[in-house]
């Protein structure tokens, strides 16, 4: 918001103090004097502000300070309600600033992505009373982040459990299952049948752990096979439009990647690092990609087998189970946040196969993560999402002979569609093709097992639809009973042309 703007043409008066201390040029007030003279009229003029806990501390008066006549030298500001998001990278320290100067507090985290940059996971211990002194109250240490110390001391709790980012379910399903107990309702997309938006690309790379340069602690080749791939996607007719982010293990080879970039000469490339809208392309390491999303997510992994010579001067080579922070207790959590970012497609390049990974050398979480994650993106969907996430359903005769009815029609079906508790029903496409076209809803144990009206009935269609697919249509058992002939002809003609479905007109006021 611009404060100038706003304040400009008010009358002179406290309003027009502001406005006139804005707009000077020389000897004008800092920020925190701004915020001291002005905060009763500040809050007014601004109801809602961004602000970081750190800024909260120094440009906002905690407290009324009075001067030696009884007025208000400075003003306390306060809020009816502070927010704290991404609140699992807040420490305590850091957030009780600015609770003191609310009424009420939100806190909105999640306790599976990225704790305090200073912090690889702290737990809350009582000091041994030698330490203390001998007193008779143990003393306690603070939690890694606000998030933390909320959710042991059982405040009340929200989950919010539907995710919408990725475009397709296998972009979420292993996060899901690895992190999220499968809690996650997820909605499958209209993607064709056995396709994965993750994508395992192998690179003959090696990892310079030694030597000095820009080069120390990166994989060249690997790194260059991540800019090839960008240069092709940013001049492709096809993929030109997807925004990318690229994601590296380490901070080395997050530059290089940026650097070797910046030397392309690609004008299409320089247009979009230089972009900082969500359509730019964004170069990130695991520390700082929490809160971003792209289209395209590539993740460099870089990290790589080592050569060493034995007693007998035979060169062997070994793969050092050692990933950077991944490594550090609570480092599984980096690569959660690390292969969550994609809405359309995530490319992992690697260069190392991920059977090579000898775990029994490192017990620590990240690595033993890394490795499923990795099998996962080499096997692709068929072969490892549906084995690790799909679950076996009741039995539903109603659904059994719909599809049936469909299938006699010659239509391409599918049932129980998805990787979560979500599933489609039916999922119909033209018969000889790949796509599906349409998503059949019905009432059945699934339907029933949903708690609201809006989790049955408004929720599903609306966030399929949302999802690509052309068309969504609900069977009521009753229905289907006395008119099967003429929902079988709509589902028919949904199918074998495609169309999407016109937006519900607003009800009127």
């Amino acid at each position: 918001m611009n404060l100038v703007r706003l304040v400009q043409g008010l009358p002179i008066g406290i309003y027009g103090q502001v406005a006139r201390e804005l707009t000077k040029v020389r000897r004008k007030l800092s920020i925190r004097g701004l915020m001291a003279r002005y905060g009763d009229a500040i809050p007014t003029l601004m109801p809602c502000s961004l602000m970081s806990p750190d800024s909260v501390a120094r440009f906002l008066p905690a407290e009324d300070e009075i001067d030696k006549d009884g007025k208000i030298k400075r003003h306390k500001i306060e809020f009816d309600t502070v927010v704290f998001d991404e609140a699992s990278q807040i420490p305590v320290a850091d957030a009780i600033g600015a609770m003191g100067r609310a009424k009420a507090v939100i806190v909105v985290g999640d306790s599976q992505q990225m704790p305090p940059s200073t912090a690889f996971g702290g737990r809350s211990t009582a000091v041994d009373e030698e330490e203390s002194g001998g007193d008779d109250e143990p003393t306690f240490e603070d939690l890694e982040s606000i998030l933390s110390e909320c959710v042991e001391s059982n405040l009340p709790r929200l989950y919010l459990e539907c995710h919408y980012r990725s475009r397709h379910e296998a972009l979420i399903t292993f996060s899901n299952q690895a992190f999220y107990e499968g809690r996650l309702t997820t909605f499958p997309s209209p993607a064709p049948a056995g396709s994965n938006p993750v994508k395992f690309h192998k690179v003959d790379g090696e990892f310079l752990r030694t030597g000095t340069g820009d080069d120390l602690r990166t994989n060249p080749q690997e790194a260059r096979a991540v800019v090839d791939d960008i240069l092709r996607r940013v001049n492709d007719p096809e993929s030109r439009h997807q925004s990318i982010c690229v994601v590296t293990l380490n901070i080395q080879q997050q530059r290089l990647i940026r650097r070797l970039l910046e030397e392309s000469g690609d004008d299409k490339v320089s247009a979009l690092l230089e972009d900082e809208s969500d359509d730019g392309m964004i170069i990130r390491n695991l520390e700082s990609v929490q809160g971003d999303e792209r289209d395209v997510v590539m993740l460099s992994v870089a990290f790589a087998h080592e050569e060493k010579v034995d007693k007998d001067g035979n060169k062997r080579r070994k793969l050092p189970l050692r990933f950077g922070p991944l490594n550090n207790e609570g480092g599984e959590r980096r690569l959660n946040v690390a292969v969550t970012r994609a809405r359309e497609e995530l490319a992992v390049f690697c260069s190392f196969d991920p059977d090579e990974m000898r775990l029994s050398e490192n017990p620590s979480r990240g690595p033993a993560l890394l490795k499923e994650f990795l099998l996962i993106a080499r096997d692709g969907a068929e072969k490892s999402g549906d084995l690790i996430a799909r679950r076996p359903t009741d039995p539903d005769r109603h659904r059994e002979a719909v599809a049936q009815a469909l299938r006699d029609r010659g239509l391409q079906v599918r049932e129980n569609v998805g990787l979560s508790k979500f599933r489609i029903d039916i999922a119909v496409g033209p018969s000889g093709s790949d796509e599906w076209t349409t998503a059949i809803l019905l009432d059945g144990p699934g339907w029933a097992a949903r708690t609201t009206s809006n989790d049955r009935d408004v929720l599903p269609p609306a966030v399929l639809r949302m999802m690509g697919w052309p068309s969504v249509k609900r069977i009521w058992l009753p229905a289907w009973q006395e008119e099967h002939d003429r929902i079988l002809d709509e589902i028919e003609e949904a199918a074998n042309n495609p169309q999407p479905e016109p937006e519900p007109e607003p009800e009127p006021e």
